[in-house]
C-alpha cells in the first residue's frame, strides 16, 4: 500500500501534464507494484487507472483598500540618529581593572523618560538613567562589540546604534 502511495505521489505531476492519457498499474508475479504509461506484459496483472483533472478555482479581487483608515495620530518626535562615540571602532585599548568606559551620541538629546540600554558582546550592561554613558568593568584582552538603544518607558526600542567593535590589549611577562 506505501508503494502505491509513494508512486501515485511520484507520478502525479506527470498526470497533471497529460491530458487523457492512461496509466496502468502494474503488479508483477512478486507482488510488486509498478506504475506506467504503458500495460504491462501476460505475466502481470495490469488494471487501468483513471487520473482527474485537478479541480481550480480563480483568485477573487480584493477590494480597493480605502476602507483602511489611516493614522491621524500625532507622532511621537523619534530620535534621528545614535552612535557609540567611543570607543572608536576598531581601537585597540590598554587592559584597565578600573573598566573602560561607553559613550553614545544620541540626536536630539534624551527625552524625559527614556534611556539608553547598552549591549556588550551581547550581554546588557547595565547603565544609570538618562546617562550617555556606561562602564564595562569585565573586559579582558581580544576583540569585542558594544551596541546601544534608546527605549521609552515602556521598554520599546526607539532607535538603536551599529554595533562598535573594539579590542583590549592587556599586557603579559611574555611581551613586556
Amino acid at each position: 500500500m506505501i508503494r502505491l502511495l509513494i508512486a501515485l505521489f511520484l507520478i502525479t505531476p506527470l498526470a497533471l501534464q497529460a491530458d487523457d492519457e492512461a496509466f496502468y498499474k502494474i503488479t508483477d508475479a512478486e507482488g510488486n507494484i509498478t506504475l506506467s504509461d504503458t500495460p504491462g506484459g501476460e505475466s502481470s496483472i495490469t488494471e487501468s487507472i483513471t487520473i482527474k483533472q485537478p479541480t481550480t478555482v480563480s483568485a477573487v479581487p480584493l477590494p480597493h483598500a480605502s476602507f483602511i483608515k489611516k493614522d491621524t495620530s500625532p507622532k511621537q518626535k523619534n530620535y534621528q540618529s545614535l552612535t557609540i562615540s567611543s570607543p572608536a571602532e576598531g581601537q585597540t585599548l590598554p587592559y584597565s581593572a578600573s573598566g573602560i568606559r561607553v559613550n553614545a551620541q544620541l540626536t536630539p538629546a534624551l527625552k524625559k523618560g527614556h534611556r539608553i540600554i547598552y549591549t556588550f558582546d551581547g550581554a546588557p550592561i547595565t547603565s544609570p538613567a538618562g546617562s550617555n554613558s556606561a562602564l564595562i568593568t569585565e573586559a579582558y584582552r581580544g576583540e569585542h562589540t558594544v551596541s546601544a538603544k534608546a527605549i521609552n518607558a515602556a521598554g520599546q526600542a526607539l532607535i538603536s546604534s551599529p554595533p562598535r567593535h573594539f579590542f583590549i590589549f592587556q599586557q603579559s611577562r611574555l611581551n613586556k
